[in-house]
């Protein structure tokens, strides 16, 4: 439990903060887009709807690219918005793929 609460204090993940909750950003974000990618994956990790999805994120300059596969249109669309509601994402890319199995 402490090395959670160690990397969510490195992430600046507030303990408290609800799911899926834009995480505080600073102007070092920018330079930094391990930390973006960080938080993305964690708020897709905890999105119960995405949570199994095979979504690959690659971030640069606040641009974000998503590619895998989703089970429907649904997902999808659940994956953009958590997303863009994360502190230090400029424009999401959407490459992600229905699943055919």
């Amino acid at each position: 439990m402490k090395a959670l609460r160690q990397l969510y204090d490195f992430l600046g993940v507030p303990v408290s903060a609800p799911r899926n909750a834009p995480l505080a950003a600073g102007a070092a974000d920018r330079a930094e887009p391990h930390r973006i990618t960080a938080r993305i994956e964690i708020a897709l990790a905890s999105d119960r709807q995405l949570a199994r999805s095979p979504i690959r994120v690659e971030v640069c300059d606040g641009v974000v690219v998503l590619s895998g596969y989703a089970d429907s249109e649904a997902e999808v669309a659940r994956a953009v918005e958590i997303v863009s509601a994360i502190a230090g994402v400029d424009t999401v890319r959407n490459r992600l793929a229905l699943a055919w199995w």
